[in-house]
């Protein structure tokens, strides 16, 4: 059962679009599905989107936009803008990409109003997984497009590499408190390298973000030390040497100091 206690009308949801649409037109028969396939009227959609607080989303605009662009209208097809489309997109328990690309319903689409490309490569490319889905003869200027998938791309890899750290750095506090009585006296540091590997990882795609200008994730305050030209793993050996041969060691940055210290003397 779907909201509202309508049922769920399946067959209309499924009925495949064979002919690549132009952008509007996909949009406007993806809402009709949805809706459809909710067993909704287009009042109970306008119901619900003034509900998500789209009261422009009328029953006459939401039909109008239903209906697109009819050979011989004399009025133009009901353009959705960015904020209706998000609205549409959470009243018909969808997305705003299943609603531009539907690649789970049809085989191609037009990209651009004059391009036509596989529904999914278009689907990857609107997901920033992918690059701008060009035919052989497509204009090679737009190969621009071939680097909005590096900010997408770089930050889920943060987020994977962040869970993972998580998990090793509570297997490492875990492996402190049985330290005592642990079987393997080095389990712990094995547990903090471990731990170490995946910041340093971490690192590392941080230094590519900016290098790429891209807005780096805000990271947890006990992980905040990665941001430094150095890695977690030379800071972590820095950090042992400085304890094992506290007479021996030479701090880098402490040097350096007292180098440009002497030379603002000596001018």
């Amino acid at each position: 059962m779907a909201r509202h206690g309508h049922p769920v009308n399946k067959a209309v949801a499924c009925v495949p679009v064979t002919e690549p649409l132009g952008l509007g037109d996909t949009l406007s028969a993806q809402v009709r599905r949805y809706r459809l396939a909710k067993g909704w009227s287009v009042r109970q959609l306008a119901e619900e989107c003034q509900r998500l607080g789209m009261p422009e989303l009328t029953e006459a605009s939401l039909g109008n936009i239903e209906r697109g662009q009819k050979e011989g209208a004399k009025r133009g097809i009901r353009r959705v803008t960015a904020e209706e489309l998000v609205v549409l997109a959470v009243a018909l328990d969808a997305t705003p990409l299943q609603l531009m690309y539907p690649f789970d319903k049809v085989r191609a689409v037009k990209v651009l109003p004059s391009v036509e490309a596989g529904a999914w490569d278009a689907a990857a490319w609107f997901a920033g997984r992918a690059a701008f889905p060009r035919p052989e003869a497509f204009d090679p200027e737009f190969g621009v497009y071939e680097k909005g998938s590096v900010a997408v791309e770089l930050w889920e890899q943060h987020e994977r590499q962040l869970f993972e750290w998580r998990i090793r750095s509570h297997q490492a506090k875990q492996a402190d408190r049985r330290a005592p009585h642990a079987a393997d006296p080095d389990e712990a540091v094995k547990a903090h390298r471990r731990a170490e590997q995946v910041a340093n990882s971490l690192w590392e795609i941080r230094r590519q973000m900016r290098q790429h200008k891209i807005l780096t994730p805000e990271l947890p305050e006990e992980l905040r030390y990665i941001d430094t030209d150095k890695t977690p793993l030379n800071r972590a050996v820095e950090q042992r040497l400085r304890s094992d041969y506290p007479d021996q060691w030479v701090d880098e940055d402490q040097e350096e100091a007292a180098r440009g210290g002497r030379s603002d003397q000596a001018g």
